[in-house]
């Protein structure tokens, strides 16, 4: 699966193409050892990746690639709740970070949720301490919520 979503692309893991799949599950591997990548985001990133090859629409609720003209830099995970509000887990490549993606990955997914899937709001849960990921989500343009505990900011974006 492909999906543009503007400037960057929403990619399922690709086996089939040697190339590709080769290129892409080194990134994951990358990505799977990136130790603020596994301090920040609740989920197995490599498992998750490698198990979205036959998702076949966004709002499946797993986790993707992200490319920037055919380069992996980041992942993205996407799930509802009963409500139609989608919630997003995301991290960048390090060296493609404090270089725009975080933000554009947030205003380019969330817009396309919003204008192309039955969804009425997206969600993020970000860890107080994670200061990048804090400023990503107000520079594209999400709210700041609730506080769901003590230490995560809740942020969001409503239809």
């Amino acid at each position: 699966m492909k999906i543009n979503i503007g400037r960057l692309d929403i990619v399922t893991y690709n086996d089939k193409d040697k190339e590709i799949g080769k290129k892409q599950y080194k990134f994951i591997k990358k990505l799977d050892r990136d130790r603020e990548i596994s301090r920040y985001v609740p989920t197995d990133v490599k498992g998750t990746l490698l198990a979205s090859k036959s998702v076949e629409r966004i709002e499946d609720g797993y986790a993707f690639l992200i490319e920037k003209d055919g380069k992996p830099i980041g992942f993205i995970q996407i799930y509802s709740n009963f409500r139609n509000i989608y919630l997003i887990n995301y991290g960048i490549g390090r060296q493609y970070r404090k270089k725009g993606y975080g933000t554009l990955l947030l205003e380019e997914t969330s817009r396309y949720l919003l204008d192309n899937v039955n969804c009425n709001g997206v969600r993020l849960n970000i860890l107080e301490d994670n200061i990048g990921s804090n400023l990503c989500a107000l520079n594209a343009g999400f709210t700041l919520g609730k506080t769901v505990s003590k230490c995560i900011n809740t942020y969001e974006k409503m239809k």
